[in-house]
């Protein structure tokens, strides 16, 4: 059996001639709900004081006394005009700030408001946790089918790209994983975001996509983006930094040059795989005369 990596000339040049490939990060791959589970449930203690001292770092807390204060004062001098600005001063810093606050800390303020509204934080704790998830996880993309029309359209440059084909048997893909095509968005609790130790398992969550992906007979494998080989100097057009991995030369067992492949592209992708002595079948796709449906040759 094999898996596919629909791509377009220059990216499958790359990977033959340096046996390194992208692991993509989540934000930067082309669905709108990609590993983006609804969360839901009551925000943890140990998540509000985060979001607290995020807040704290951030010059929030700072500005919010700033708003209690001048609110405070405004009203000091709106009901005691008579009072001197020294007796005015003593009455805000400790009388009505301990009245404001009834003797509680500001991180205890904002932890109550945070609970009283979890949902005008909620979008940011999610997007927060999202962008951990683009910082350490990224993603490398294949297929389980080599003549799906929307692919090649899609990823292989309008059919004059390529496939590369991949030993689905080999060690390097022993942890990859199907996709899971579902109608309805999975749902984590705000506890499954905390290491705990003991957390429900979140990979399963991350191999689901809905129903209208189906076509694209998604298989994954994942990688700590640390584990990189090199970084390239240019980033991708979401602004992500292009991590780069090795590949086993004897995982590629093939190339699928598109219908509308040049010539010139075709010989250069072959020249390549000469030089390279890879050990590998060329096949061509062509259309068929009966049907809207791609045959995939052996060249």
């Amino acid at each position: 059996m094999e898996l596919y990596k629909y791509t377009t000339t220059g990216n499958g040049k790359n990977i033959l001639n340096n046996l390194e490939i992208r692991f993509t990060q989540p934000n930067a791959l082309n669905d709108v709900f990609e590993m983006f589970p609804n969360i839901m449930g009551e925000i943890p203690e140990i998540m509000l004081k985060k979001i607290y001292k995020e807040l704290e770092k951030s010059g929030y807390v700072d500005s919010l006394w700033k708003i209690a204060e001048d609110n405070l004062y405004k009203t000091v001098k709106d009901k005691f005009p008579f009072l001197t600005k020294r007796i005015s001063d003593f009455l805000l810093n400790v009388v009505f700030k301990n009245h404001f606050s009834k003797g509680r800390t500001i991180e205890e303020l904002l932890i109550d408001k945070i609970k009283s509204e979890p949902n005008e934080f909620k979008e940011k704790l999610i997007r927060e946790f999202l962008n951990v998830l683009n910082s350490y996880v990224g993603v490398l993309s294949l297929s389980k089918g080599n003549n799906i029309n929307l692919m090649w359209s899609n990823y292989a440059d309008s059919h004059r790209g390529l496939i590369l084909c991949f030993d689905e048997n080999h060690q390097y893909f022993k942890d990859c994983n199907e996709i899971r095509y579902v109608k309805n968005r999975s749902t984590l609790n705000f506890n499954d975001l905390i290491p705990t130790g003991k957390n429900q398992d979140i990979k399963e969550i991350f191999m689901q996509k809905g129903l209208e992906w189906q076509y694209e007979k998604e298989v994954r494998k994942f990688q700590f983006l640390s584990n990189n080989k090199r970084i390239l100097e240019d980033t991708d057009s979401y602004g992500y930094p292009i991590c780069l991995f090795d590949i086993p030369k004897d995982t590629i067992k093939g190339v699928i040059f598109g219908c509308k492949i040049s010539e010139k592209e075709k010989e250069e992708v072959k020249s390549i795989i000469y030089s390279k002595k890879y050990d590998i079948k060329f096949m061509q796709a062509k259309l068929s005369q009966e049907e809207f449906k791609l045959i995939i040759e052996i060249e």
